[in-house]
C-alpha cells in the first residue's frame, strides 16, 4: 500500500500488478478524465449519497457514502468518501456522523428491496434530510452517464482518494463479480444534487443566485 500511495494507483496497477485493464483504454472511466483539486472552493452546496449493503463478507458489496460539493458553475467536488463492510445499525451511525461533519442539503439513499428499511427507519427516528430515490435505469447505464461528467471535466477529486481511484480505473461493466460501490454512491449523491438544482433557483450565502439547468452535460 505504501508503494501504491507513492507512485499512484495507475502506475502501481500497470507496473507492479501487471494489470492490463489498469489503463482502461477500452473502458468508460479513463485515467485521462480525472481532474484533481488540492483545496475545494468555499461556498459549496453540499450533498451526500449512500449506497447501502447488508453483508459483512469480504467479497460482498460495501456500504459507501459519498459527500459532494457543487459550486455556482455546477462543478462537482468529491469532498469525502466512506467505504466499509457494515451491518444495519453501524450504517445508520455513519450516516449520522457524516451528516454532523458536512451538514448536507440532502442525503440521497437508493430504495430497492432489502435497502428500503434503513432510509425509512432514519426518516422515522431522526430529522436528517433524507431523500429516497428508486432507480429505474440499469447500473451500467447510470455509470456510463457518470463517466460523461468525468470526461467533460465536471467532477474533481483529491489525489489522495486512493480507494476511489482504484475502483474508478478498474471498473469493468462486464465483470459481475465486483460492485462499484463508491461510484454508485457518487452517482446517488448526484441524483439528489441535480434534482435540487433543476427544481429551483438556489440562493447562496452571499446572496447570489444560481441559474437553473446550467449543467451543459
Amino acid at each position: 500500500m505504501k508503494r501504491k500511495n507513492e507512485i499512484g494507483v495507475l502506475a502501481f496497477e500497470l507496473g507492479y500488478q501487471n494489470n492490463p485493464k489498469a489503463n482502461n483504454e477500452f473502458g468508460i472511466f479513463k485515467e485521462s478524465y480525472l481532474k484533481y483539486y488540492s483545496k475545494s472552493p468555499e461556498g459549496l452546496q453540499i450533498f451526500q449519497g449512500a449506497d447501502l449493503a447488508i453483508s459483512l463478507k469480504e467479497n460482498a458489496n460495501y456500504f459507501a457514502l459519498a459527500t459532494i460539493g457543487l459550486d455556482k458553475d455546477q462543478n462537482i467536488y468529491l469532498l469525502d468518501m466512506f467505504r466499509a463492510h457494515l451491518t444495519f445499525e453501524p450504517q445508520m451511525d455513519v450516516i449520522n456522523e457524516y451528516y454532523a461533519k458536512w451538514h448536507p442539503i440532502f442525503i440521497t439513499i437508493e430504495k430497492n428491496n432489502y435497502q428500503a428499511a434503513l432510509p425509512e427507519h432514519l426518516i422515522k427516528i431522526s430529522a436528517l434530510p433524507i431523500k429516497v430515490v428508486t432507480q429505474t435505469e440499469s447500473k451500467e447505464y447510470r455509470l456510463s452517464k457518470l463517466s460523461i461528467r468525468f470526461e467533460n471535466g465536471k467532477i474533481h477529486i483529491r489525489p489522495d482518494m486512493y480507494e476511489f481511484i482504484e475502483e474508478y480505473i478498474k471498473y469493468d461493466p462486464t465483470d459481475k463479480t465486483t460492485s462499484p460501490d463508491q461510484l454508485d454512491s457518487l452517482d446517488i449523491a448526484l441524483v439528489g444534487a441535480l434534482e435540487n438544482v433543476t427544481r429551483k433557483v438556489i440562493t447562496t450565502i452571499a446572496g447570489e443566485k444560481w441559474p437553473k439547468n446550467k449543467w451543459g452535460l
